[in-house]
């Protein structure tokens, strides 16, 4: 489904009725990516899936992207579809857009879930993301796509869900070069380092006992930061755990939230 808002075409999908939990994939994902969790979670909660500029089926402007950007689209699209006080889950780059929207809108954020986040790209990973971008521009998306998976998805997920790695890589390949490339800019100059005091909502940290890209340390910085944050790791997963391991990322999303006030 398409909705209009904060002059962007943003694409979502939505199933269950509940207390709202709205699902943000990462960089060069979309709402495909949150398939297990619209179908496992939608019997309890209302579960919306949104594609962030840039990313699947929505538009795709020309860049600089950024993170109050993103934020302000999500916010936007909670508005307009009455979503909210929501539970916020967002995956590696919307992990950080996620903490954003909480610092900046309160009112729609009951919780955060963040999956494989991070407060701030080290000197290095600054280096690799404006090479990738760089790369995207000039060379499109073919020579990331194994780069990126190998690292994106765990070590277990590699030897025993073949299928998954390719169409992980076949997601990657779908992304626009030029949006991809504005997305990966924004992340080089994301820092939502002061924001982590603002948040005062419940926090759940959740990172793949495999995970290559955001590793524990990334975690522990966001933990350390956000006054009421708890961290959970899922074992035999990397950077997607909610891809690689559906059922127990499902399972903590649904001891997390009912462990919280709400009304749906």
């Amino acid at each position: 489904m398409i909705a209009t808002v904060n002059g962007i075409a943003l694409n979502y999908e939505q199933e269950g009725t509940g207390a709202d939990l709205v699902l943000i994939p990462g960089l060069g994902a979309s709402v495909h990516a949150w398939y297990a969790q619209l179908k496992g979670l939608s019997p309890v909660l209302r579960v919306t899936a949104v594609d962030p500029r840039g990313h699947g089926l929505s538009e795709k402007p020309p860049g600089p992207y950024s993170l109050p950007l993103f934020a302000s689209d999500i916010a936007a699209l909670m508005n307009h579809l009455g979503l909210g006080p929501a539970v916020v889950v967002g995956s590696s780059m919307a992990a950080l857009i996620a903490v954003e929207l909480a610092a900046t809108h309160p009112e729609r954020v009951a919780a955060l879930a963040l999956v494989g986040g991070f407060p701030v790209l080290g000197a290095a990973g600054k280096e690799r993301m404006e090479g990738r971008a760089r790369t995207a521009e000039t060379q499109g998306m073919g020579p990331l796509a194994d780069a990126v998976a190998s690292t994106a998805l765990g070590a277990q997920t590699h030897q025993t869900q073949p299928a998954l790695v390719g169409l992980f890589r076949q997601g990657l390949l779908a992304n626009d070069p030029r949006a991809y490339a504005a997305s990966c800019r924004a992340l080089v100059e994301a820092d939502i380092t002061p924001r982590l005091g603002r948040i005062q909502c419940p926090t759940l940290i959740l990172l793949g006992s495999q995970e290559q890209v955001a590793p524990l340390s990334a975690a522990r910085a966001l933990k350390a930061g956000i006054p009421h944050a708890r961290l959970a790791v899922i074992p035999s997963a990397g950077h997607v755990p909610f891809l690689e391991q559906p059922a127990v990322f499902n399972a903590a999303i649904l001891e997390f939230v009912g462990s919280l006030p709400l009304s749906g």
